[in-house]
């Protein structure tokens, strides 16, 4: 009897040690799957999976990665994901405004989803530059059960995991843009570390001339003028210009006196012809 008892509760603490697996297990479980190494300039899939059992209304994710080792090529929908599609599911996959992560986010609006399998596939390139954080974290930033007329998520517990790949080959530096072909505008100041070329014939120094006077707050030096010189002798545009205004005012000057004696000769007539008719009246 005392052989049966104990036969029985070694049976129970047996089912009970392989029955805690199990359980945990069931715990919903986000993790990501992929090569574990590339080299430079390959391409290579990381598949966001989930396991387990749950229900839930809200699933966003946050997919993290070092750009100056991988870029973003794209994203392919999993089979899971199709099936919460079929179920009327709502969601999203794209690359976030700093480049440095994809977010992945599922709305179910009415029945929650419980789909187990591969959510999405996500594309990248390995680059030339293989930086020290080589791997993809996964961040499960919302993960809930919020069915209609409940107006909080409840939050559901799970786990994530990402997974470490190695970029073989390149350097380690950041990529850098080419440099611009154009060439620069100006004449390019030496630097500090320049020295002249002693080859190079250096323009001679331009002597002010010493007859010549400088015009106060003028950079522009100015020979003085002679005093016997004659004005317009030099310069035969200005002789002619001056000649020619001259004339001008001449004329102008002949058609006014013209136009005065005209008036006043006209003048003189009426004054004559008035006085006439007052002598004979």
């Amino acid at each position: 009897m005392k052989k049966t008892i104990i036969a029985v509760l070694c049976a129970v603490l047996l089912a009970s040690v392989c029955a805690f697996p199990v359980f945990a297990s069931s715990v919903p479980h986000f993790f990501l799957t992929g090569p574990s190494s590339v080299n430079a300039g390959d391409e290579l899939e990381i598949i966001v999976n989930v396991e387990g059992e749950y229900e839930a209304h809200l699933m966003n994710l946050r997919i993290e990665f070092d750009k100056n080792s991988f870029q973003y090529l794209g994203k392919k929908n999993g089979d899971a994901y199709n099936e919460l599609v079929e179920e009327g599911a709502i969601g999203n996959c794209a690359i976030t405004l700093d480049g440095k992560a994809v977010s992945f986010a599922v709305m179910m609006p009415t029945d929650p989803a419980s789909v187990e399998g591969e959510l999405v596939k996500l594309k990248f390139k390995a680059l030339s530059s293989a930086g020290d954080k080589t791997g993809f974290k996964l961040i499960v930033e919302e993960f809930g059960y919020l069915p209609v007329g409940q107006s909080n998520a409840t939050d559901i517990e799970c786990t994530a995991s990402g997974i470490s790949v190695s970029v073989s080959g390149g350097s380690a530096t950041t990529p850098t843009e080419p440099a611009s072909s154009t060439p620069p505008i100006g004449k390019p100041t030496p630097g500090p570390d320049e020295t002249a070329d002693p080859d190079k014939t250096q323009e001679p120094d331009k002597t002010q001339d010493p007859d010549a006077t400088q015009e106060p707050g003028s950079d522009v030096s100015k020979v003085t003028p002679d005093p016997d010189a004659t004005p317009g002798a030099d310069d035969p545009g200005q002789d002619e210009n001056g000649s020619k205004t001259a004339k001008n005012w001449l004329k102008y000057l002949l058609i006014a006196l013209g136009g005065l004696v005209a008036a006043a000769l006209i003048a003189l007539g009426i004054f004559l012809i008035a006085r006439k008719d007052r002598k004979e009246n």
